[in-house]
Protein backbone atom coordinates (compact mmCIF):
# COMPACT_ATOMS: atom_id res chain seq x y z
CA UNK A 1 0.00 0.00 0.00
CA UNK A 2 2.20 2.83 -1.19
CA UNK A 3 5.32 1.30 0.36
CA UNK A 4 3.69 0.71 3.77
CA UNK A 5 3.94 -2.74 5.31
CA UNK A 6 0.62 -4.59 5.86
CA UNK A 7 1.38 -5.11 9.55
CA UNK A 8 1.67 -1.32 10.02
CA UNK A 9 -1.82 -0.94 8.54
CA UNK A 10 -3.34 -3.76 10.63
CA UNK A 11 -1.93 -2.64 14.06
CA UNK A 12 -4.28 0.32 14.54
CA UNK A 13 -7.23 -1.99 13.70
CA UNK A 14 -6.02 -4.56 16.25
CA UNK A 15 -6.09 -1.86 18.94
CA UNK A 16 -9.79 -1.36 18.25
CA UNK A 17 -10.62 -5.08 18.18
CA UNK A 18 -8.84 -8.32 17.30
CA UNK A 19 -11.77 -9.20 15.01
CA UNK A 20 -10.70 -6.48 12.57
CA UNK A 21 -7.48 -8.28 11.67
CA UNK A 22 -9.19 -11.28 9.93
CA UNK A 23 -11.88 -8.97 8.50
CA UNK A 24 -9.17 -6.72 7.03
CA UNK A 25 -7.27 -9.76 5.65
CA UNK A 26 -10.46 -11.12 4.07
CA UNK A 27 -11.23 -7.69 2.59
CA UNK A 28 -7.76 -7.41 1.03
CA UNK A 29 -7.94 -10.99 -0.31
CA UNK A 30 -11.39 -10.42 -1.85
CA UNK A 31 -10.31 -7.14 -3.43
CA UNK A 32 -7.16 -8.69 -4.93
CA UNK A 33 -9.12 -11.69 -6.24
CA UNK A 34 -11.89 -9.41 -7.55
CA UNK A 35 -9.46 -7.12 -9.38
CA UNK A 36 -7.62 -10.12 -10.83
CA UNK A 37 -10.94 -11.61 -12.00
CA UNK A 38 -11.91 -8.35 -13.69
CA UNK A 39 -8.52 -8.11 -15.40
CA UNK A 40 -8.70 -11.76 -16.44
CA UNK A 41 -12.20 -11.19 -17.84
CA UNK A 42 -10.98 -8.22 -19.85
CA UNK A 43 -8.07 -10.20 -21.30
CA UNK A 44 -10.22 -13.25 -22.10
CA UNK A 45 -12.89 -11.07 -23.73
CA UNK A 46 -10.29 -9.34 -25.87
CA UNK A 47 -8.74 -12.67 -26.83
CA UNK A 48 -12.17 -13.97 -27.91
CA UNK A 49 -12.72 -10.86 -30.01
CA UNK A 50 -9.34 -11.32 -31.64
CA UNK A 51 -9.97 -15.01 -32.33
CA UNK A 52 -13.24 -14.05 -34.01
CA UNK A 53 -11.30 -11.60 -36.13
CA UNK A 54 -8.77 -14.33 -36.91
CA UNK A 55 -11.58 -16.60 -38.10
CA UNK A 56 -12.95 -13.81 -40.27
CA UNK A 57 -9.47 -13.14 -41.60
CA UNK A 58 -8.94 -16.82 -42.40
CA UNK A 59 -12.26 -16.94 -44.25
CA UNK A 60 -11.49 -13.73 -46.10
CA UNK A 61 -8.01 -14.98 -47.04
CA UNK A 62 -9.46 -18.24 -48.39
CA UNK A 63 -12.07 -16.37 -50.43
CA UNK A 64 -9.35 -14.11 -51.81
CA UNK A 65 -7.20 -17.13 -52.72
CA UNK A 66 -10.18 -18.76 -54.45
CA UNK A 67 -10.91 -15.60 -56.44
CA UNK A 68 -7.24 -15.29 -57.40
CA UNK A 69 -7.18 -18.95 -58.49
CA UNK A 70 -10.26 -18.43 -60.69
CA UNK A 71 -8.70 -15.32 -62.21
CA UNK A 72 -5.43 -17.13 -62.92
CA UNK A 73 -7.17 -20.16 -64.44
CA UNK A 74 -9.21 -17.86 -66.69
CA UNK A 75 -5.99 -16.15 -67.78
CA UNK A 76 -4.33 -19.51 -68.45
CA UNK A 77 -7.36 -20.62 -70.46
CA UNK A 78 -7.24 -17.46 -72.57
CA UNK A 79 -3.51 -17.92 -73.20
CA UNK A 80 -3.95 -21.58 -74.15
CA UNK A 81 -6.91 -20.87 -76.45
CA UNK A 82 -4.69 -20.01 -79.42
CA UNK A 83 -7.50 -19.75 -81.98
CA UNK A 84 -9.82 -17.72 -79.70
CA UNK A 85 -12.67 -20.23 -80.13
CA UNK A 86 -13.66 -20.17 -76.46
CA UNK A 87 -12.57 -23.78 -76.06
CA UNK A 88 -9.21 -25.49 -75.59
CA UNK A 89 -8.47 -28.42 -77.86
CA UNK A 90 -6.05 -31.18 -76.96
CA UNK A 91 -3.52 -29.80 -79.47
CA UNK A 92 -3.74 -26.27 -78.00
CA UNK A 93 -3.36 -27.61 -74.48
CA UNK A 94 -0.38 -29.79 -75.43
CA UNK A 95 1.40 -26.87 -77.15
CA UNK A 96 0.69 -24.58 -74.19
CA UNK A 97 2.17 -27.07 -71.72
CA UNK A 98 5.38 -27.45 -73.73
CA UNK A 99 6.55 -24.25 -72.05
CA UNK A 100 8.45 -25.24 -68.88
CA UNK A 101 7.48 -21.95 -67.20
CA UNK A 102 3.80 -22.79 -67.67
CA UNK A 103 4.33 -26.24 -66.15
CA UNK A 104 6.17 -24.69 -63.21
CA UNK A 105 3.39 -22.15 -62.68
CA UNK A 106 0.72 -24.85 -62.77
CA UNK A 107 2.70 -26.75 -60.14
CA UNK A 108 2.60 -23.70 -57.88
CA UNK A 109 -1.18 -23.77 -58.27
CA UNK A 110 -1.16 -27.46 -57.20
CA UNK A 111 -1.95 -28.60 -60.76
CA UNK A 112 0.97 -30.86 -61.57
CA UNK A 113 1.33 -31.22 -65.34
CA UNK A 114 3.55 -34.31 -65.21
CA UNK A 115 1.60 -35.82 -68.13
CA UNK A 116 -0.26 -33.35 -70.33
CA UNK A 117 -2.70 -35.92 -71.71
CA UNK A 118 -3.60 -37.20 -68.26
CA UNK A 119 -4.12 -33.65 -66.99
CA UNK A 120 -6.28 -32.81 -70.04
CA UNK A 121 -8.35 -35.98 -69.57
CA UNK A 122 -8.76 -35.26 -65.85
CA UNK A 123 -9.93 -31.72 -66.53
CA UNK A 124 -12.29 -32.78 -69.31
CA UNK A 125 -13.25 -35.93 -67.38
CA UNK A 126 -12.11 -37.89 -70.45
CA UNK A 127 -15.28 -37.00 -72.35
CA UNK A 128 -14.27 -34.26 -74.72
CA UNK A 129 -11.59 -33.28 -77.22
CA UNK A 130 -12.31 -29.61 -76.54
CA UNK A 131 -12.97 -27.99 -73.18
CA UNK A 132 -15.03 -24.78 -72.74
CA UNK A 133 -13.78 -22.19 -70.23
CA UNK A 134 -16.30 -23.02 -67.48
CA UNK A 135 -15.49 -26.74 -67.67
CA UNK A 136 -11.75 -25.96 -67.68
CA UNK A 137 -11.99 -23.80 -64.55
CA UNK A 138 -14.31 -26.27 -62.77
CA UNK A 139 -11.98 -29.15 -63.68
CA UNK A 140 -8.94 -27.26 -62.38
CA UNK A 141 -10.74 -26.54 -59.10
CA UNK A 142 -11.72 -30.19 -58.79
CA UNK A 143 -8.21 -31.60 -59.28
CA UNK A 144 -6.33 -28.86 -57.43
CA UNK A 145 -4.30 -30.04 -54.47
CA UNK A 146 -4.39 -33.38 -52.76
CA UNK A 147 -7.30 -35.79 -52.74
CA UNK A 148 -9.85 -34.98 -50.10
CA UNK A 149 -11.82 -37.48 -48.08
CA UNK A 150 -14.95 -36.92 -50.16
CA UNK A 151 -12.95 -37.65 -53.34
CA UNK A 152 -11.68 -40.90 -51.88
CA UNK A 153 -15.18 -41.95 -50.82
CA UNK A 154 -16.49 -41.19 -54.34
CA UNK A 155 -13.72 -43.32 -55.87
CA UNK A 156 -14.46 -46.11 -53.40
CA UNK A 157 -18.18 -46.06 -54.23
CA UNK A 158 -17.48 -46.03 -57.96
CA UNK A 159 -15.05 -48.92 -57.58
CA UNK A 160 -17.63 -50.92 -55.63
CA UNK A 161 -20.28 -50.24 -58.30
CA UNK A 162 -17.87 -51.35 -61.04
CA UNK A 163 -17.01 -54.45 -59.01
CA UNK A 164 -20.71 -55.37 -58.75
CA UNK A 165 -21.17 -54.88 -62.51
CA UNK A 166 -18.08 -56.96 -63.21
CA UNK A 167 -19.44 -59.80 -61.09
CA UNK A 168 -22.70 -59.73 -63.08
CA UNK A 169 -20.75 -59.83 -66.36
CA UNK A 170 -18.63 -62.72 -65.06
CA UNK A 171 -21.75 -64.70 -64.11
CA UNK A 172 -23.23 -64.10 -67.56
CA UNK A 173 -19.99 -65.17 -69.23
CA UNK A 174 -19.93 -68.34 -67.13
CA UNK A 175 -23.53 -69.08 -68.14
CA UNK A 176 -22.68 -68.42 -71.79
CA UNK A 177 -19.61 -70.66 -71.50
CA UNK A 178 -21.65 -73.46 -69.94
CA UNK A 179 -24.30 -73.01 -72.64
CA UNK A 180 -21.62 -73.12 -75.36
CA UNK A 181 -20.11 -76.29 -73.86
CA UNK A 182 -23.57 -77.88 -73.69
CA UNK A 183 -24.28 -76.87 -77.30
CA UNK A 184 -20.91 -78.25 -78.39
CA UNK A 185 -21.63 -81.53 -76.57
CA UNK A 186 -25.05 -81.68 -78.24
CA UNK A 187 -23.45 -80.98 -81.61
CA UNK A 188 -20.85 -83.73 -81.06
CA UNK A 189 -23.47 -86.27 -80.04
CA UNK A 190 -25.64 -85.29 -83.03
CA UNK A 191 -22.63 -85.55 -85.30
CA UNK A 192 -21.80 -89.04 -83.96
CA UNK A 193 -25.36 -90.21 -84.37
CA UNK A 194 -25.53 -88.90 -87.94
CA UNK A 195 -22.24 -90.68 -88.78
CA UNK A 196 -23.74 -93.99 -87.80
Amino acid sequence: VGGVDWTDVVRPLEEISMLYRPVFSAYIALMVIGVLNVLTGIFVGRACELSGLDRDLVIQNQLTRDEQFLFEMKRIFEEADADGSGTISWDEFKMYLENSRVKAYLSTQQLDAFDARTLFDMISEGNEDEIPMEAFIAGCQRIKGQAKGVDLVAVLQETRALNRKLKVVMRRLECMNMSAVATLDDFRSYSRSSDV
